[in-house]
């Protein structure tokens, strides 16, 4: 699926919002760990990119990583309900060549000086992307059997007629194939919604 933008869609669903604010995509390594001498101690890019490397895995994908997957966790909870605001889209950072560049020279020097480092200042935030356009909420099923198909003795699934708004958590619902108690269940890996039998 191409990356939805806020001119090309009058509303996204939640599995396009979360490409539309997904992580920028990790830049991949450049230099790899040598035990070679002549490498270490002689090529003056080793160390240097040895250490872009580093800020880049923990200062920047790391947060992304984090602040990703915060968010999506966050709007997928948000879409059981449905209810008050969406979730503040996440802000990214990145690692600014120039800076970098300059950080680097300024520390060499140090090293040599037998100073400390210089603070880091080159991790700068990513500009952030437009607003999304607004989710459009789905319409609530009224009335309806919202018991699916069983899934084991006294576990079913539910049907295209439950929803949260009409069926909260730890709701009741009778007729005459039984009782059955509502359970959703939010994880860091999704929401799992289910109805048991309980009579």
């Amino acid at each position: 699926m191409n990356v939805p933008t806020a001119s090309n869609l009058l509303s996204l669903s939640i599995d396009e919002m979360i490409s539309y604010y997904a992580a920028p995509v990790p830049i991949p390594p450049t230099v790899q760990p040598s035990t070679n001498p002549d490498v270490y101690m002689n090529d003056p890019n080793y160390m240097k990119g040895l250490n872009k490397q580093f800020f880049e895995s923990y200062a920047v994908q790391v947060p992304n990583t984090q602040a990703f997957d915060t968010y999506r966790t966050a709007l997928q909870n948000w879409a059981i309900m449905r209810t008050g605001p969406l979730p503040t889209p996440p802000s990214y950072v990145k690692l600014d060549d120039a800076g970098f560049n300059a950080w680097w020279a300024a520390y060499c020097m140090a090293y040599g000086a037998g100073k400390d480092a210089p603070p880091v200042n080159f991790i700068i935030p990513v500009a952030p992307l437009p607003p999304a356009p607004e989710i459009v909420a789905p319409v609530v099923p009224t009335s309806g059997s919202p018991i699916g198909a069983a899934d084991g003795a006294s576990i079913f699934m539910s049907s295209s007629n439950d929803s949260a708004a009409r069926f909260p958590d730890g709701s009741i619902y009778q007729d005459s194939t039984g009782t059955y108690v509502k359970h959703i269940y939010i994880t860091p890996f999704g929401t799992t919604v289910f109805w048991n039998k309980v009579a």
